[in-house]
């Protein structure tokens, strides 16, 4: 490479131009990308962050309504006269109570397995039909108001007295000594509601509910109270699909974003809508965000694709209800999260490239207003000093430091005229002085000739 003290200005000038040019582009451009990309990643995280705050609010929200609604059911006086009516009747029932409700109001039923409530009283005609004919309505109406998927009344020996879907789980035992049925969720809200005072209900975790066929759900169990007394406990089941009514609010999710509800054991509480091959209590979520808010604290970050196609741009939110702890994860695929990152830094790369081949073209015209002059007056110069003194000089009338250069050249060719000037006038007078004395000598050699012959002729 040639060494730029070697190179013209000419050469030189655009170089320099460009190199600035380009270093400053870079650098500019290097600070505004690093800028931006971090601005809008922070946004986009504290968009996230919103987005599951508001997520979360909204599931407390929703789970403090049915708990609330669910206390207030229990201490409706018609609930507990139904409890009580409803709990004498079926142990009034002669023979085996239990099978002789679930054969007249599950295997009887002409009703499909759906729709099994439609069946107000049975064939037997027994005190225990009259009295679910009367309130079967009253509880039908309250699992339409509160979108549970059946509703159930226990008495203080866990027996299942009423349904309104009638399930298996109709008229069975689910007290704390009847086996397999203790350990289920109902078993579980159960011996949780015995405890509870009269303004207090219990929330379940989501498990597959074995007597509903598996059914994912929980549920909010209260105690009925008649006086100080407990008369037995009210078990509202609710899906897992009323907490995805919740969560259908998609605004600000763009097209990948996606929630869903983790437990403890890192298994999703509730299927997400974007994210193929994921479902509730069969997928897990595991990652340092989601631990951090089973354990009450919100955190951001990473989360592994369920699906395994790559990495999630997530945001992660407590929920403590009822003593069931859940976390809330609002996530974003990172391509979609990062889309205006790189939208941005190739906008900024385009505008660079532009304002560099913008400045390229400016530099190069402002170098040839420079150069082009000065590589002018070099060959002037240049000519002037091989001898050439007619040679214009041009420029002379311009008022910038081209133009003083140009004058002062102008000067050296005037003068160097001057010079040939004047030493053609001293070889004219020289030779003039040169005949001159040729010619006195002429004259002077005539006369002493005439001197001579006039001597001898003797004058």
């Amino acid at each position: 490479m040639m060494p730029v003290t070697g190179m013209k200005l000419s050469t030189k000038l655009p170089a320099v131009l460009l190199t600035l040019v380009i270093l400053v582009a870079v650098a500019i451009g290097w600070v505004a990308i690093g800028v931006s990309t971090k601005a809008l990643s922070t946004s986009e995280t504290d968009g996230l962050v919103a987005l599951s705050s508001k997520q979360a609010r909204a599931v407390k929200t929703h789970l403090q309504s049915l708990t609330d609604t669910t206390e207030l059911i229990a201490r409706n006086p018609t609930t507990l006269e139904a409890m009580r009516e409803l709990a004498g009747s079926w142990h009034r029932l002669v023979g085996d109570a239990k099978s002789l409700l679930q054969q007249a109001y599950i295997a009887n039923n002409t009703n499909k397995p759906d729709q099994r409530d439609l069946l107000m009283s049975s064939a037997l005609n027994s005190l225990y039909d009259n009295n679910h004919a009367e309130k079967h309505p009253y509880f039908v109406d309250l699992m339409k108001l509160t979108g549970a998927d059946d509703i159930l009344l226990l008495d203080l020996k866990g027996q299942a007295v009423y349904s309104v879907k009638k399930q298996s789980d109709f008229s069975d035992n689910f007290g704390p000594s009847s086996g397999a049925n203790a350990a289920t969720s109902l078993g579980q809200a159960y011996a949780k509601a015995l405890t509870l005072k009269a303004n207090e209900a219990t929330f379940t975790d989501t498990t597959k509910y074995a007597p509903a066929g598996d059914v994912l759900a929980n549920f909010i169990a209260a105690p009925i109270y008649d006086g100080k007394d407990i008369a037995g406990v009210i078990a509202l089941r609710i899906s897992p699909a009323a907490f995805a009514a919740v969560l259908a609010d998609r605004a600000g999710m763009g097209k990948t974003g996606d929630v869903v509800m983790v437990g403890s054991d890192s298994l999703l509480r509730s299927t997400p809508s974007n994210l193929g091959g994921a479902t509730a209590l069969t997928t897990k979520l595991e990652a340092p965000i989601v631990t951090a808010a089973l354990a009450g604290t919100a955190a951001t970050g990473l989360v592994p694709a369920p699906d395994g196609s790559g990495q999630l741009l997530a945001a992660a939110e407590p929920l403590d209800m009822a003593g069931t702890h859940w976390a809330l994860v609002t996530m974003k695929s990172l391509a979609e999260a990062e889309a205006p990152v790189d939208a941005l830094r190739n906008l900024i790369l385009a505008l660079g490239s532009g304002t560099v081949a913008v400045a390229l073209i400016v530099g190069f015209l402002f170098a040839q207003a420079i150069t082009k002059p000065v590589t002018r007056l070099t060959n002037t110069m240049r000519q002037l000093a091989e001898g050439n003194l007619e040679v214009e000089v041009r420029g002379i009338d311009k008022r910038d430091e081209m133009g003083e250069m140009a004058r002062a050249v102008e000067v050296f060719r005037a003068n160097g005229l001057k010079v040939q000037t004047m030493t053609e006038s001293e070889k004219a007078a020289s030779l003039q002085r040169r005949a001159d004395r040729t010619q006195m000598l002429q004259d002077l050699g005539r006369a002493f000739g005439e001197v001579v012959d006039a001597a001898v002729a003797g004058d």
